[in-house]
């Protein structure tokens, strides 16, 4: 709870809550004004606001005194929730494990780390103290040594906001290395008008994840009336309608 002395300029004066659009969050007790305790996320409008009504009686038979003041309280957001949900972006994933080949020497990247922090200001730092991984740049996951061994692996990640953290614990399975995920491509068919321009690329080669290097070739029956540059397939020259023509 949030307490405030109540004071005016001009002693002996008795005060009262008079109203105001929270007064029902404020209690008094002489001069002293409290607060209730309110969660930062209870409403998007931070302020509260009571009115406060401080009355003197009069001196010599003088008239009674008396004031009005709004007095408002703003509620700021204190960082109570630690870090969630810590996540392996880039990594390659065999049936919900972490998954590296067994020819990965040290200081292989095998994925860049990513976290929640309800407050957003706040700048995230990864650690552990795995004996096979480290974690460099603040959100690189990387081998620590060469892992020529087929094994399961477990790495434990920290993830915290300087005040609270966060803990997850991630396999990682250390296979033969003819076993992770050889490329395979996932374009589908496409349809084109005759005449396009040879500029437009027909599609751009998708695979799935792999941690392989990846050079492409074109073969097939059809293979001359196609060009190919990185990943990008275009037609050598513009395509002439012909009936049921379908190239290969």
């Amino acid at each position: 709870d949030k307490v405030i002395n109540l004071t005016t300029n001009r002693g002996g004066a008795d005060f009262l809550i008079a109203g105001g659009a929270d007064e029902n969050k404020f209690s008094l007790s002489g001069t002293t004004l409290t607060f209730e305790a309110t969660d930062f996320e209870a409403r998007d409008d931070k302020t509260y606001s009571v009115e406060i009504t401080a009355n003197r009686a009069g001196t010599n038979g003088g008239a009674n005194e008396h004031a009005t003041k709004t007095i408002t309280v703003t509620v700021t957001d204190l960082d109570d929730e630690a870090p969630t949900d810590i996540q392996i972006n880039d990594a390659v994933f065999i049936d919900g494990y972490v998954s590296l080949a067994d020819d990965k020497g040290a200081n292989f990247l095998i994925g860049t780390l990513t976290a929640t922090d309800d407050t957003a200001d706040n700048e995230l730092t990864f650690t552990t103290i795995s004996t096979d991984f480290k974690i460099v740049n603040n959100n690189e996951l990387r081998t620590k040594h060469p892992l020529t061994t087929t094994a399961l692996k477990h790495v434990t990640i920290t993830a915290s906001d300087g005040t609270r953290s966060f803990d997850k614990t991630f396999a990682i399975k250390v296979v033969a290395s003819s076993q992770v995920l050889l490329p395979e491509i996932t374009n589908t068919d496409v349809s084109v008008v005759e005449n396009s321009s040879t500029d437009i690329p027909l599609l751009t080669i998708a695979h799935g994840k792999t941690d392989k290097s990846i050079q492409y070739s074109i073969s097939g029956r059809d293979k001359d009336f196609f060009n190919l540059k990185d990943r990008v397939v275009s037609f050598k020259n513009s395509p002439i309608m012909r009936a049921n023509l379908v190239i290969a």
